[in-house]
């Protein structure tokens, strides 16, 4: 009788193995795919309002009456030294202020610090950028965030068009063909990146231009992306159970040896 029972519960004991194993496995991937998405999410929300923040004093610092006046009219560098460009020493995040004419021509710039500054590639594709994505409109003050790359190196943008704010001025400036553009910038240089990386609690955070196919990445400008050693909740789940799952396998092979074993005697 018991000889009966052994084979088939045997048999019945390896499918349930195997199912629960293509199902913890595949309830794994799930978690790890679900943990990847979390921190895309959460490391672009924290890119965002650094951004939003760039963006906004940009606009501060662009858009009032003397502004315009210093800037277009006639560019006194000194008052703009002062008045904008100082934004690099008092606000910590940001790392350059530069001043550009829509038709790339460059009126000023402060970096923070030497290893800041842009490189020509860097600033002919800030040029561009401005020139692709903000849209110069003659009757309103135009602002612009985003993402400026080139070889590995990425900066954070906050850009705004320099726009008086009385109505003579504006009457003025709306007949300009020309705008000024003042550009703040934020490098994601190794030490803000280990900040990131500390505060969202991610692994090996860093910059590239080149991912695999199966890289973890968030894209940060044209052929510039964040990469990441994610965390794999479920992987670490399924290593967890392999012993306990083993010496659970072992206990009822055994038992089951042990009846076969005395229904042969």
């Amino acid at each position: 009788m018991l000889r009966q029972i052994i084979a088939p519960a045997l048999l019945a004991i390896i499918l349930l193995s195997v199912v629960l194993g293509f199902t913890f496995s595949f309830v794994a991937q799930r978690m790890d795919a679900e943990s990847i998405v979390y921190e895309s999410r959460l490391l672009a929300a924290e890119l965002a309002p650094k951004q939003q923040n760039l963006e906004q004093n940009a606009r501060f610092n662009a858009e009032w009456d003397e502004a315009y006046t210093k800037t277009f009219q006639s560019f006194d560098k000194t008052w703009f030294d002062v008045a904008v460009g100082d934004m690099v020493e008092t606000i910590t995040h940001i790392d350059a202020v530069l001043l550009i004419q829509t038709g790339g021509q460059l009126l000023y710039s402060r970096y923070s610090s030497s290893d800041k500054a842009l490189n020509p590639n860097l600033y002919g594709q800030l040029v561009r950028n401005l020139q692709r994505d903000l849209s110069i409109r003659p009757d309103a003050v135009q602002t612009l965030r985003g993402y400026l790359s080139f070889n590995g190196e990425v900066y954070l943008i906050g850009a705004s068009t320099i726009w008086p704010q009385s109505e003579p001025l504006i009457e003025q400036a709306t007949g300009d063909r020309q705008r000024n553009i003042l550009v703040v910038l934020e490098k994601l240089d190794p030490p803000k990146l280990s900040m990131i990386e500390n505060k969202l609690e991610l692994n090996t955070l860093t910059v590239t231009s080149d991912i695999g196919p199966d890289v973890v990445h968030l894209a940060v400008g044209d052929g510039a992306y964040l990469t990441w050693e994610p965390k794999t909740p479920g992987t670490d789940f399924l290593a967890n159970l392999a012993l306990p799952s083993i010496l659970f396998a072992a206990a009822i092979l055994l038992i089951l040896v042990l009846f076969w074993r005395r229904t042969n005697r």
